[in-house]
């Protein structure tokens, strides 16, 4: 939870604050702006689409809000296009059989178990990566 009240962290934790919300509201009183800022923030990194529809936010005003001082939010910044990982005197050169777990924002999941075949390895991950769920 952020120090406006609302949790711009998680999704799950800032829909129970939205429902807590509604249902203590006088009226139809219009949504705070700390609780937006928290729906603008999640939808950085959960999307626009997804965070409307969970929260039951209207979806042009948020992607509105989004946009605005930051260019195009419905544009997602995309996966990273290459990641290190550095393997010295701590952290040994596997051999024999080792797994590799790869989430994305949609749940998707993909682990790999195999041995030293880096090239095969690089050609599944990417795989992964540039498909469209």
């Amino acid at each position: 939870m952020n120090g406006n009240g609302f949790s711009a962290t998680d999704l799950d934790l800032l829909q129970l604050q939205v429902i807590a919300w509604r249902r203590a509201r006088p009226g139809r009183s219009r949504i705070p702006e700390n609780l937006w800022a928290a729906a603008v923030a999640l939808a950085g990194s959960e999307g626009v689409s997804w965070v409307a529809r969970v929260l039951h936010l209207d979806y042009y005003r948020l992607k509105q809000r989004c946009t605005q001082g930051t260019g195009d939010a419905s544009k997602p910044a995309g996966p990273p296009t290459f990641v290190e990982v550095q393997l010295g005197p701590s952290l040994p050169v596997p051999t024999g059989r080792w797994r590799i777990e790869l989430h994305d924002k949609s749940a998707s999941r993909l682990t790999i178990e195999m041995g030293n075949e880096i090239p095969a390895l690089v050609a599944v991950v990417e795989a992964f990566w540039k498909r469209r769920p």
